[in-house]
């Protein structure tokens, strides 16, 4: 399947795309706006021999609230944009329900988040 069509499925399923989360350090809503199968073409010779999936690529908005480190709650748009993005690629239980997410739609256990809107 191709990127767009993908992004037609998780379009047409809220329950797909949609993830909330109601954590100690974030609560808010995660939407899975694209979703896109890295693939890894073998050349040889002036011609492709095999192409293997290698991972995939998500592109995701974010929409609520963080806990800084002061055990402040921030709105995410008034949170610093690039310690949010860092501190939500890292997050193990985020990856997590990402992870499960994504398999649901046919993708592997290698996500990785290419980019992050903040709503």
């Amino acid at each position: 399947m191709t990127t767009r069509e993908y992004t037609k499925i998780l379009a047409k399923n809220p329950k797909v795309s949609t993830i909330e989360i109601n954590d100690t350090n974030i609560r808010g809503v995660v939407t899975i706006v694209r979703f896109r199968p890295l693939e890894e073409k073998k050349v040889g010779n002036d011609t492709i021999s095999y192409m293997k999936e290698t991972g995939n690529e998500v592109d995701i908005t974010f929409s609520g609230s963080v806990k800084s480190s002061m055990s402040v709650w921030h709105d995410a748009k008034s949170y610093n944009k690039s310690m949010l993005t860092r501190w939500l690629r890292r997050d193990s239980k985020f990856n997590n329900e990402l992870h499960n997410r994504t398999s649901l739609i046919g993708g592997d256990r290698n996500t990785k988040i290419k980019k992050i809107d903040i709503l």
